[in-house]
């Protein structure tokens, strides 16, 4: 009776090692290596709070290199100035076309129209980002173009961003919205993972002036999007 009821142990054990192993999951930290960022200083900030931070910003939620940050040298990035505007990547400034051809991004989440919020009227906006897509599409033609919308500011927040209003900014996430379906390209609301019940930036959430994001901030801006994941030719 035991020979038996081993054998049929052994059998059954038999049979389970033959079959095949669940895939393996895919993890924020895997998706978000495959993800670059373009954008202005709420993108910019991605460098000193995950890219540099060491621990004593708080705990990044994922690793990110460098080369994933295509940011202008000081961080400040205006649509209006496409012709002149440059990207630092690998430690070379170079113009936007030079810069997306070199670093031919995997998938690109692209984050930009703050500045000049006050003054965009939705033409001109529309215009302005449209020849960014342009110039990106061109100069890296297999790369995935996400656009994300523009994160909410504090509600107390510095008095030169008075004028970025949560109305305003959601006016301004619904020309990106809007575009993204004109174009066929995929939308991240992460804005909606930022804001309080009051719409606007949670207090925790940014540096201290009201717009930057912080560690924790940028945690669940990453969170979000490893969540959210985007397959090329989406």
């Amino acid at each position: 009776m035991k020979k038996n009821l081993f054998s049929a142990v052994l059998i059954l054990l038999l049979l389970v090692a033959m079959l095949p192993l669940p895939a393996h999951a895919e993890t924020k930290a895997d998706y978000l290596s495959h993800v670059s960022f373009f954008g202005d200083s709420t993108t910019y900030g991605l460098i000193r709070y995950i890219v540099e931070n060491d621990g004593h910003l708080g705990k990044p939620v994922a690793k990110l290199s460098r080369d994933q940050i295509l940011v202008p040298p000081d961080g400040t990035f205006y649509l209006r100035n496409l012709p002149t505007a440059k990207i630092r990547y690998r430690e070379h400034d170079l113009p936007l076309t030079e810069a997306f051809c070199k670093a031919s991004p995997e998938i690109l989440i692209v984050t930009v129209g703050i500045n000049g919020l006050p003054t965009w009227t939705e033409d001109d906006f529309r215009s302005y980002y449209g020849r960014l897509l342009d110039l990106i599409e061109t100069a890296s033609p297999s790369t995935q173009i996400v656009l994300q919308s523009v994160y909410p500011t504090a509600k107390e927040r510095s008095q030169k961003l008075v004028a970025f209003t949560v109305d305003k900014i959601d006016r301004l996430n619904e020309w990106i919205s809007t575009l993204a379906r004109e174009r066929s390209l995929p939308y991240l609301n992460t804005a909606s993972a930022l804001k309080g019940d009051d719409g606007w930036l949670v207090a925790s959430y940014h540096n201290g002036d009201g717009m930057h994001l912080n560690t924790e901030g940028f945690n669940r801006v990453l969170t979000y999007i490893a969540d959210h994941p985007i397959k090329k030719g989406s």
